[in-house]
């Protein structure tokens, strides 16, 4: 099997379009090839007519010396010239299309051997998904962790944002009493992502990719329910 060749996305369409392009020239020139085969054709039919009369003539000789005489000088080596010159042509143009045709299929068999190279999401690069992870506590005998994530700007630190993430957990989490049972804990979790994504909207554009707000996100609070002393 080939050995495959890793290329980046704009050298890959690069490479398409060369082959469109070679495909259309290609396609192109049929039209010509077959007015060149009509012209070939139509002179053979012409020599082997102009063959045909004088053979003919030759048989009333001398009567038709004249008139022999000018086909077998004249229209006759015409003719041939002619045919050979358009048969010439188009030999000539089938090798050029032929030639024109491994190429295509050899660009084609290049193409197929191609991968794109994954290339780094600028976007993301120019992001940061920071977590942070409240301390294991057990309210009500129930083990508790919470878990939130925040996509930043690059340009920004953990720190700015940790202090943040560390009030909502905490208050989800800590600052209400008569937790017994999941189901309120979970309810209470919808309100923590609501809170959280509660954000001043920044526009900010990156090439041809748009976002509209940042993103604020936190994962399910992970929840052990231990055995009730």
């Amino acid at each position: 099997m080939a050995e495959k060749i890793e290329v980046t996305r704009e050298e890959f369409n690069g490479e398409v379009a060369h082959l469109k392009e070679l495909t259309e020239k290609y396609s192109r020139k049929w039209g010509r090839l077959r007015q060149l085969v009509a012209n070939v054709t139509r002179w053979e039919t012409n020599v082997a007519n102009l063959t045909r009369t004088l053979e003919e003539l030759k048989r009333r000789l001398p009567a038709s010396w004249r008139e022999y005489r000018h086909i077998r000088d004249v229209e006759l080596p015409k003719a041939k010239e002619r045919l050979a010159d358009w048969t010439s042509q188009r030999e000539t143009y089938i090798a050029e299309m032929r030639s024109e045709l491994d190429e295509i299929l050899a660009e084609r068999e290049r193409i197929a051997r191609k991968i794109i190279k994954p290339v780094k999401n600028k976007l993301v690069a120019m992001h940061k998904r920071w977590f942070y992870k409240s301390p294991r506590g057990t309210y009500h005998n129930i083990s508790v962790e919470g878990v939130a994530s925040i996509i930043i700007p690059g340009t920004e630190s953990k720190e700015d944002y940790e202090e943040e993430l560390k009030s909502f957990l905490e208050d989800e989490m800590y600052a209400q009493e008569g937790f017994e049972r999941l189901t309120n804990l979970e309810e209470r979790v919808e309100g923590f992502e609501e809170k959280l994504t509660d954000r001043p909207v920044r526009p900010m554009r990156l090439e041809k990719l748009e976002w509209w707000h940042e993103v604020f996100e936190t994962t399910q609070l992970k929840l052990d329910e231990f055995m009730r002393d």
